[in-house]
Parts: C-alpha cells; structure tokens; sequence
C-alpha cells in the first residue's frame, strides 16, 4: 500500500537516555557496530561544523519542488526530534530549508534536521548555529502546495528511515539506527567505544595501527616480502 499523501501526526519516540547515550559516542562508532548498512550518503554534509546531535526521526517526504511537508513535520515535532526531509523521487535544487524553518526549528528546540535536498540561507544557520545537514545549497524557492508524506518510511541519503529511528549526525555524516535495534546496536558501540579507549592509548605512546591489529597478516598471506634495503633503480 502506496504512503503517498499519508499524514500521521505520532511517532514511537525512543527514550531520551538512549538518545544521550547515542551522542556521546558519534556516527563513525555508531555506523562499525551496524549490521546493515545505515550510513547517509556522504554528499549529506553538515552547515555548521563541530556539531554532534541525536533524536527520534520525524519524517516529511516532500513533492518534487515543494516543501509543504516539510512544513508541516516541522510543526508536529516535539523537542529533541530530528526533522528527516527529502525529495520524492530525484534530486531536486529547489530548497527544502531556510531560514524561517531554522527560527521555527530554534523555537520549536529540536536536535536539528536531516535534509536529502538544498537549503538556503546559510548565513542564518550559521548565525544561529543551528544543526542542518544537507546534499547541497540553492537559493531556489520551493512552492507550498502538494504532500507527499508525513512520519511514514522514507529514504534520506540511500537509507531507509522509518518514524521514530534515531538518527545520529555529526562531522563524519548522519547514521540512521532502527529503533528496534537500538539497545542491541548501542551496547555493541559502547563495548567498541571502550576498545577504541585503549587503542588510543597506545597510539600516543607510538604504536601504529599497523601494528595494533596486525594488518601485516595480509603481506604474508599474499608472500609479499618488507626489503630491508633502500631503493635503488639501477637495480630495478
């Protein structure tokens, strides 16, 4: 059955402690403790940099060239929520964010938004250091006219996300974690982030990755031989 033009007004929202915990442990731990693959699209960049957030998906799947439903998921978010906006169908440069949304994202204190699309007025976002991530920046307008569909599945970025997935974004891209996954998928990052503890640990004292997990295993597999010697072309 067709979700097009379906507007529901809930999302099952995951617990605001399992959402902290999300965020302290960023997108790139997150997405190594994944099973499927959950990682945006990398052409999806954050406008402010050195930000990290995390939240519940409220998803607006928008017409081509109109972002009525953005407008409208905007306005049923609650605190916390992580707006996921994209284009039916193909990419489209009419712009699917601003700088009126970002106030009323400001008002509205929400983690930020997700936008498979352009946004424009960057200079506001910037200003007001507000959390948007985005595929590109276009000054053209969007029409308010047609849905397409509010908190039903959508694909952002390549990857499916359903109402209510959490969505964690930061410097390395955005990663989405099914809701009914999360507690598994945390505990494994978690366990993962305490490794990467370690590993750091002897990184500073000067040990390589190379030699942390033994990548030389791949040389000799393949009978490649370390020549302790230098280069020398009159001997190639």
């Amino acid at each position: 059955m067709s979700n097009f033009g379906k507007i529901y007004s809930q999302i099952e929202r995951a617990n605001p402690s399992l959402i902290a915990q999300f965020k302290e442990l960023g997108v790139s731990t997150i997405y190594e403790s994944m099973v499927e693959e959950t990682l945006m699209d990398p052409s999806i960049t954050p406008i402010c940099k050195g930000q990290i957030i995390a939240g519940s998906a409220v998803t607006a799947i928008n017409t081509p060239g109109d972002n009525l439903s953005m407008h409208l998921g905007l306005s049923l978010t609650q605190p916390g929520d992580i707006l996921v906006t994209a284009f039916l169908g193909t990419h489209s440069y009419n712009a699917l964010w601003g700088e009126m949304a970002t106030l009323a994202g400001i008002g509205r204190k929400i983690s930020g938004v997700i936008a498979d699309g352009a946004v424009r007025d960057v200079k506001a976002i910037l200003d007001n250091q507000f959390p948007v991530w985005a595929k590109s920046i276009s000054s053209k307008t969007s029409s308010v006219e047609k849905i397409g569909g509010i908190n039903v599945p959508a694909v952002c970025g390549g990857v499916l996300v359903n109402p209510g997935d959490i969505i964690v974004a930061d410097d390395d891209g955005a990663v989405v974690v099914p809701l009914e996954q999360a507690e598994e998928v945390l505990q494994k990052a978690q366990k993962r982030a305490e490794r990467e503890k370690e590993i750091k640990g002897l990184l500073l004292q000067g040990k390589t990755p190379y030699e942390i997990f033994n990548m030389g295993i791949a040389l000799e597999k393949n009978e490649i031989p370390i020549i302790n010697d230098k280069y020398d072309s009159r001997k190639v």
